[in-house]
């Protein structure tokens, strides 16, 4: 069982677990309705602060859902330099869910080759997913990019194997990945609204 799968299945073990316990203290305390919204807001908190402090990535995947992949590209690099110079960020990552890496510069770096294999530049997206795999061997959508470049310069061995690599890693393209995909833009998409007027288009 690779990792992806495990996060998966970890991420949904402790939604369930979540809901449980909000179900039983709100009936255990009558339904009363200030106990939901106390519910509701600590089991919101972990995510809204993920957001706040991880404002450029959800920004950046906010526009990147919407088809602007090169107004993304500078909020992901904003998002790198503000990792490097502040390194506890990284722990944020707890803080809401995370499916096919555990590092958010890998995260980020995922995005800046996806957005530059988009636009067509295929030099600069391989640098970003090669250094990618480099900090996270186990993360597969980087090969998965990857898989897409080799397919863009019509080298199907290398486009083959990246993609295999990618599968093995946990990402096939299925319903779940797809739910997982959903989700995450989701998020991003309500985090990235609360952006600031000057980085909204």
């Amino acid at each position: 069982m690779n990792r992806t799968v495990l996060l998966k299945i970890g991420t949904l073990a402790i939604l369930l677990v979540c809901l449980g316990l909000a179900y039983l203290a709100f009936f255990a305390s009558g339904k009363s309705l200030p106990v939901l919204i106390s519910i509701i807001v600590a089991l919101l908190i972990p995510g809204r602060v993920q957001g706040v402090l991880w404002r450029e990535l959800f920004n950046g995947r906010r526009l990147f859902t919407r088809g602007q992949y090169a107004d993304a590209l500078p909020h992901f690099e904003r998002f790198m330099t503000q990792l490097e110079a502040r390194p506890a960020l990284r722990h944020a990552i707890w803080l809401a869910w995370s499916f096919y890496s555990l590092r958010p510069d890998v995260m980020a770096l995922t995005n800046i080759g996806a957005c530059h294999l988009i636009l067509g530049q295929l030099n600069e997206s391989e640098i970003a997913s090669t250094e990618a795999i480099r900090r996270d061997p186990l993360a597969p959508l980087p090969h998965f990019n990857l898989a897409m470049l080799h397919h863009a310069k019509n080298q199907p061995e290398d486009r083959d194997a990246y993609f295999r690599r990618a599968q093995q890693l946990g990402y096939r393209g299925s319903l779940s990945d797809a739910l997982a995909m959903h989700a995450m833009n989701a998020y991003a998409t309500v985090e990235g609204r609360q952006a600031k007027p000057d980085t909204l288009d």
